[in-house]
């Protein structure tokens, strides 16, 4: 978290380097696993479940090892 304390000493410089370091701060929270997106680009918890489900059946039948839904995405 980047906190502002104005001073009396701002530079062009010292501003730049401010607004790099947020957007920076932000890039770096905003980045997501394809797996997060998936699940919460679906509002419906009913649809989310049977969606989820629908996806472990598949990693069964490919045979991907059994581990949680997230841990399987990400081979």
């Amino acid at each position: 978290m980047l906190i502002y304390e104005p001073s009396h000493n701002n530079t062009e410089g010292n501003m730049s380097k401010m607004a790099l370091a947020i957007t920076e701060d932000f890039e770096s929270s905003m980045e997501l696993d394809p797996f997060s997106l998936f699940i919460n680009a679906i509002r419906a918890e009913q649809t989310r479940r049977k969606y989820q489900s629908r996806l472990n059946t598949f990693f069964d039948y490919i045979s991907i090892p059994n581990s949680n839904l997230e841990e399987r995405c990400d081979l």
